[in-house]
């Protein structure tokens, strides 16, 4: 069993790529929505953080039965840290995975791509990224075409447990993440710089992949995000060869 947990403003959709590709390579593949990131109950998001969503994946899991591939994006990777450390992953896929608490996560391209909702983080208020600055820190390597295209699946974010990520109150115990881990960066990326993703993949001495050309978004969305996707799905098999 594969389980995908999104990023900030996102929703299960936007990893409608990767379950395809595993499906078809005949593994069972789910990606979770997060609490409250619909138009209906977003007000909601005001009383969620961090361990909410970790509480709701452990969920997820316990139903399932067993111990799942997790793979995490962004905000997403930091719930499947937590995941991990609790003993609830077979195999550990972070990609540009938000930092947990001893690693740095704000830097200038950080902050222009949250500039317009550092108020609402700051009051722990829900917040939506505008399209431009979407564009200059999460799609800056897209197509337009592409660009517009993810926008429409945005949803509003919890400013507390974005608050939660930027003041580093997420701990990790790295030597209890005992199972295989990869972590992945795209080269361009704004949101979560290289030098963060690389500290991240220190800590848990991960295998790193670097993916040159590649923006934050373009790593789980788009046309582009199926060689990524087809590289997991090699080192799941344990076919390291195209990790080089």
């Amino acid at each position: 069993m594969i389980l995908m947990i999104h990023g900030m403003c996102c929703a299960a959709s936007f990893w409608d790529n990767y379950i395809s590709l595993f499906k078809a390579n005949g593994y069972d593949a789910e990606a979770i929505t997060l609490l409250h990131h619909n138009r209906e109950t977003y007000p909601m998001l005001e009383y969620t953080d961090i361990m909410d969503y970790v509480k709701q994946a452990e969920s997820v899991i316990n139903s399932i039965g067993g111990k799942p591939i997790v793979i995490g994006h962004s905000m997403g990777g930091l719930i499947a840290q937590k995941l991990a450390e609790i003993g609830l992953a077979e195999k550990l896929v972070l990609i540009a995975p938000a930092a947990p608490q001893g690693i740095p996560v704000v830097s200038l391209s950080t902050l222009i791509t949250f500039s317009a909702n550092i108020f609402s983080i700051i009051r722990k208020k829900p917040f939506i990224i505008p399209f431009r600055n979407a564009v200059y820190g999460l799609m800056n390597t897209m197509p337009h075409k592409e660009q517009v295209e993810a926008y429409q699946y945005f949803v509003y974010e919890s400013g507390l447990s974005a608050y939660e990520i930027a003041r580093g109150t997420i701990a990790v115990n790295e030597n209890m993440v005992t199972c295989p881990t990869l972590v992945i960066s795209g080269e361009h990326d704004r949101a979560i710089p290289l030098r963060l993703v690389k500290m991240v993949a220190a800590k848990y001495d991960a295998l790193y992949k670097e993916y040159s050309g590649y923006c934050h978004h373009s790593l789980v969305f788009g046309q582009g995000c199926e060689k990524v996707a087809q590289d997991i799905l090699n080192w799941i098999e344990d076919k390291r060869t195209c990790m080089k």
